[in-house]
């Protein structure tokens, strides 16, 4: 086997465990958002925010440089291991002592156990390194992948009985070491590598020289990724920190299971034909298609359907995390293809001039992070955006003028995939996530969109084509089958040569076999029939959906619970979160027979109470005591009034309670819903839209599907008669 085989049996390797290792951890993201609440990952994302750096020290970058090594001695392997170990135990002490100071910052006592229970990580993490080191070096990805899906499963599981058991943010922290403990456990176990007695005689400092200039590298680049998080812990307090940490964790989550794994498949074999600039030119352009294509465009469509994804997987009190996932999604975009440039600092062992740019390039980005604060988690996710694309873009000019690495082909590729792919597929789910109000039919109508997009790109551009035709050959070797042969471009081009017609009513195919924007428009022309077809029978589904789908219209009233003014400030201060919990409490009972049964009576509604119930959603905004109404119903003055009447009962029903409960907080004050002027389904509009969109795809596709298959009939006739003939 061949290292182009091994680097795509390793990449198919790695991203099939990836995919494993992703659905526990999204399992994770989806069951402890529903168990736990903001607040607790709140709470742990300001710790994780300040010591995730001591982890980086730990690692010392000594790890990636045994990787790039050409030559490891198992006696230079042993000091690493022993370097690692104990630069992991001084992080421990350093993060101990700074506990106090850790509190202070935050102002939250609560930290300091949290703080003591994360430092004692870095000793296990930092004795796993050179294990998991000796893996990737050997390209043992299957084993590496096995440990990282196991150890994952394991923090999982443990995270969630914790939650299941009331243990709050105490899960998330057993997470963490439990993670890093089946980590340090099954590395040893299946790693074939020991380590003995470290030897004064054998020198490291050239890993050091690597890693010390990747260490800052990886520094600065932290802080970029997490001074979000503590200005918004600092500032905003713990529960919008949460709202944000759950919104970076669903992005980060598919990212690094794409991108740190690829890192582990592709710096060994980078590193390899680094002397060889064609052969490393053509595995770069290869390997930077999967951060085009795949995670690129799945980041886009994620944006485009946020507010279902986040609704169907976190449930109905997470909404706003759905525009800071958006703009942190779009951001990732860049992200993803930036990662190249990475590799390519690594792989040459040019982690000294990657630093020196940073030096000024992340504090820029920081800077442009920070400017985006006082709009609060949605300000910072945007501006975080803004400084990626910065970063990315600067990032590629430096790595052609200190690699001579052709930064415009991978500028190009880049823009090719996000421009012509990703960003059509995502601005067709973000419609098609509006065709319905329905969670769950949402997400499904712009996931679809977004496909029957992407289709449509992969047959009107031929670049694309030819970049998916390379990726599905990656994806052979990686399943370990050899590459499909090049077809034979006389004989089986069924498309146009220059738009011209032949002879024989098909398409003449082109010397290149290239078809140019004009070819398809001398196919739609010649198809016309096919075309309006499919056009007007797409317009016709979309219309009649839109007719036969009832009209609803949504009301919305508020009660809000009103604090008494009895006692100091700082007393009505503590019943702050007394009354936030009793609104969580009584959002509850908005939807119980003790409230509708009554509304039922006195509005005289010909309907259950558990068919009422369906129509009433209860939300609550973040830091507010405020409870927001929403009813749907066939017209727009019942919508109203069913959405007055149940905020008067509901305030009616628990006035009594607030009273024997809690004497010095007044009963809930009603605001009347307004009488909506709009119907909220159907959205005929979007959906004429939508229908046309599609309607146009769908012609196109089956225009040219019908040229093709003439021409090939026409092709195989041509063939038998040569054959008759001779």
């Amino acid at each position: 086997m061949n290292l182009a085989d091994k680097a795509a049996r390793g990449g198919g390797v790695t991203l099939a465990f990836q995919a494993v290792k992703f659905v526990v951890q999204t399992a994770s993201l989806i069951l402890l958002a529903r168990l736990l609440t903001p607040e607790d990952f709140g709470i742990v994302a300001m710790v994780v925010a300040i010591t995730g750096a001591a982890d980086l020290i730990r690692d010392f970058g000594l790890s990636l440089a045994a990787v790039q090594a050409k030559q490891l001695s198992d006696a230079e392997r042993t000091n690493l291991f022993w370097a690692n170990t104990g630069i992991g135990f001084v992080c421990c002490v350093l993060v101990s002592a700074a506990a106090p100071l850790i509190v202070w910052i935050y102002d939250k006592p609560e930290l300091l156990p949290i703080v003591f229970a994360v430092a004692g990580v870095f000793v296990v993490s930092g004795a796993a390194t050179q294990f998991r080191a000796e893996l990737m070096r050997s390209l043992r990805f299957t084993a590496l992948s096995t440990t990282d899906v196991l150890a994952n499963a394991i923090g999982v599981g443990t995270a969630v009985l914790l939650a299941l058991s009331g243990a709050g943010y105490w899960a998330i922290v057993a997470q963490l070491v439990m993670v890093a403990v089946a980590t340090l456990v099954l590395s040893a176990l299946i790693c074939r590598w020991r380590p003995g007695l470290p030897r004064r005689d054998v020198s490291i400092k050239r890993f050091f020289r690597f890693g010390g200039g990747l260490l800052g590298t990886q520094l600065l680049g932290y802080a970029t990724k997490n001074v979000d998080s503590i200005a918004i812990g600092a500032m905003y307090g713990s529960t919008t920190l949460g709202l944000y940490n759950r919104a970076y964790q669903l992005l980060m989550t598919p990212l690094n299971q794409i991108n740190a794994p690829l890192t582990n498949v592709a710096l060994p074999v980078l590193s390899k034909v680094q002397d060889n600039p064609v052969t490393y030119g053509r595995y770069l352009a290869k390997a930077q298609l999967i951060g085009g294509y795949v995670t690129a465009s799945a980041l886009a469509i994620s944006a485009g359907v946020a507010e279902p994804l986040i609704t169907v997987a976190f449930g109905e009190q997470w909404p706003a995390v759905a525009p800071i996932f958006a703009l942190l999604a779009i951001g990732g975009i860049f992200r993803s293809v930036a990662q190249i440039c990475y590799w390519v600092y690594l792989s040459h062992g040019l982690t000294g001039a990657q630093l020196r740019l940073y030096l000024f390039l992340r504090p820029a980005v920081i800077v442009i992070t920070l400017a985006g604060l006082p709009w609060g988690a949605v300000g910072v996710a945007a501006a975080s955006s803004i400084g990626f694309l910065v970063d990315w873009l600067v990032t590629l000019w430096h790595v052609h003028r200190v690699a001579g690495v052709d930064s415009m082909m991978l500028l190009r590729n880049s823009l090719r995939a996000i421009l012509l792919f990703g960003a059509p597929a995502g601005l067709l789910a973000f419609a098609g996530s509006h065709l319905f109000v329905a969670p769950l039919a949402s997400l499904t109508a712009g996931v679809a969109c977004a496909l029957a997009g992407a289709a449509v790109s992969a047959a009107l551009f031929p670049t694309v084509r030819s970049d998916l035709t390379t990726m599905l050959d990656f994806a052979r070797r990686a399943l370990g089958r050899p590459p499909r042969p090049p077809k034979e471009v006389v004989d089986r081009s069924p498309l146009p040569r220059s738009g011209r017609r032949d002879d024989r009513g098909g398409t003449a195919a082109g010397s290149a076999g290239t078809v140019t924007l004009w070819d398809y428009l001398t196919i739609i022309k010649k198809r016309w029939r096919i075309f309006l077809t499919v056009l007007v029978m797409t317009l016709a589904v979309a219309f009649s959906a839109s007719a036969a789908t009832p009209q609803t219209y949504i009301a919305r009233s508020e009660a809000t619970m009103q604090l008494g003014v009895v006692g100091t400030p700082r007393q009505i201060s503590d019943r702050y979160p007394q009354a936030l919990s009793l609104t969580r409490s009584f959002a509850a009972l908005a939807t119980s027979a003790a409230v509708l049964e009554p509304v039922i009576g006195r509005l005289g509604l010909d309907t259950s109470v558990e068919s009422l119930a369906r129509d009433i959603e209860v939300t609550i905004p973040n830091h507010t005591v405020t409870m927001k109404i929403a009813v749907t119903a066939p017209t727009a003055e019942g919508a109203a009034q069913i959405a007055d009447a149940v905020a008067e009962q509901l305030a009616d029903f628990t006035g009594q309670m607030i009273q024997i409960e809690q004497p010095d907080m007044l009963k809930l004050a009603v605001i009347p819903a307004p009488v909506p002027e709009f119907a909220s389904t159907p959205r005929r509009g979007l959906t004429m839209f939508t229908g046309t969109v599609t309607g146009l795809m769908l012609a196109v596709i089956a225009a040219v599907s019908w040229d093709w298959q003439l021409s090939r009939r026409r092709i195989r006739a041509d063939r038998l008669h040569a054959q008759l003939g001779s």
